[in-house]
């Protein structure tokens, strides 16, 4: 059955503006595609505002490069995008934005000096009842388009204290500090690799710090990180 009477049996929508979409197009209409709010931070990902915030707060750790492709707002195309898949069960949607998100970067060589993903971690119970890891998900598919491995068991998350939307800078580094261990068989495969964590939305970069700061115990380990979205800041709002 071709694409085009699927799409006339089986009608998709956008997951952005709800429209009807063609057969060429994915998740999204070509129309929320142009419009996403891109943040352009891959294009100095050593010295932007978001790799800034990250500078001697990882705990030793030197973080080489630091993006994300989109500015994340709750009740925006974006904030939809990310609630689908994190609470409505749309593990593809993930994927295709990870695509989506490669894609763009991968123009501007991004990606060039990296070995391998690393997705931030889920707990067990939390990965079960939703069934999948969200940034596992964004990592296939970015792995799909550059072709670098994913690498899902590295590290493991030992604890959830709940969520963190309500707390402050201070209080969701407290909240995260301890809650990572390393697999220390696996991780003895990244020595001297350069290592890209995924995750999908940064927020005060909490959770990701307490990853790199276990992925650098890794021997000659270099580390950076790429989220899907980060959350305005004022500095950020200025370099849009």
């Amino acid at each position: 059955m071709n694409s085009e009477l699927l799409d006339l049996l089986l009608p998709r929508y956008c997951k952005g503006c709800g429209r009807r979409l063609t057969s060429k197009e994915k998740c999204l209409c070509l129309h929320c595609v142009v419009k996403l709010p891109r943040t352009g931070l891959w294009r100095e990902p050593e010295e932007n505002v978001l790799a800034r915030s990250f500078w001697g707060r990882t705990g030793g750790a030197h973080i080489n490069k630091v993006a994300a492709y989109l500015s994340y707002g709750k009740t925006t195309t974006v904030g939809r995008i990310v609630h689908a898949f994190k609470y409505k069960n749309d593990k593809k949607l993930a994927r295709d934005m990870g695509r989506l998100m490669a894609q763009e970067l991968s123009a501007e060589g991004f990606f060039e000096d990296i070995d391998c993903l690393v997705p931030v971690p889920l707990t067990f119970w939390r990965r079960f009842r939703r069934g999948y890891n969200q940034a596992e998900w964004l990592a296939r598919g970015v792995g799909e388009i550059t072709g670098l491995p994913v690498c899902s068991g590295i590290l493991r998350r030992k604890r959830f204290d709940g969520s963190q939307t309500m707390l402050s800078s201070r209080e969701r580094q407290e909240n995260v500090a301890g809650a990572f261990a390393m697999n220390q068989e696996k991780a003895e495969n990244l020595k001297g690799k350069h290592i890209l964590i995924i995750d999908d939305v940064i927020t005060t970069g909490a959770t990701t710090r307490e990853c790199a700061s276990q992925l650098a115990k890794v021997p000659d380990v270099k580390i950076s990180i790429l989220a899907l979205a980060t959350v305005q800041t004022a500095e950020l709002r200025t370099k849009l």
